[in-house]
């Protein structure tokens, strides 16, 4: 099982929202630009090293391009915004600290611990759950959707 941290949170939530509480399943999430990690082997899709405990930049992960963009468009390219995360795998999510790599090169978490994130996998799960429980936002300021439904 593999971690996906992806673009696009509003997109997704509208496909989860658009399924069928009866056909919830982690194959229906509309997962189009997404880093995927194998958090055995700490690597990405494409053979991108992803050691866990390290700060890792999206575009060096190897993030899709957002083809949909208009030519002038703005857009933060490289936010991620929400990952689906597996039973058992803790992942945490910050914003980088810019002033630490504009002085030393280096990326770093943001020394501000309100704006780190903790996300404790639940996708899939044994226990009840709805699609939506696999779209935990990677920001702090966002908000994940809730939905009564439960699959069983």
């Amino acid at each position: 099982r593999r971690i996906a941290v992806c673009a696009g949170l509003a997109a997704a939530t509208a496909h989860a929202l658009a399924v069928d509480a009866a056909e919830h399943s982690v194959a229906q999430l509309g997962e189009a630009r997404c880093v995927h990690i194998d958090p055995c082997t700490q690597q990405t899709s494409d053979g991108t090293a992803a050691a866990a405990g390290a700060w890792h930049h999206v575009a060096a992960l190897g993030l899709p391009a957002d083809d949909s963009l208009r030519a002038g468009a703005l857009s933060n390219l490289d936010a991620l915004e929400y990952a689906r995360v597996p039973q058992g795998i803790i992942l945490e999510t910050c914003p980088p600290d810019f002033a630490h790599f504009r002085a030393t090169g280096w990326w770093r978490c943001d020394a501000e611990p309100a704006t780190h994130v903790r996300i404790e996998g639940k996708c899939p799960s044994l226990l009840p759950h709805t699609i939506l429980d696999c779209l935990a936002p990677t920001q702090f300021d966002a908000a994940p959707a809730s939905l009564s439904l439960l699959q069983d």
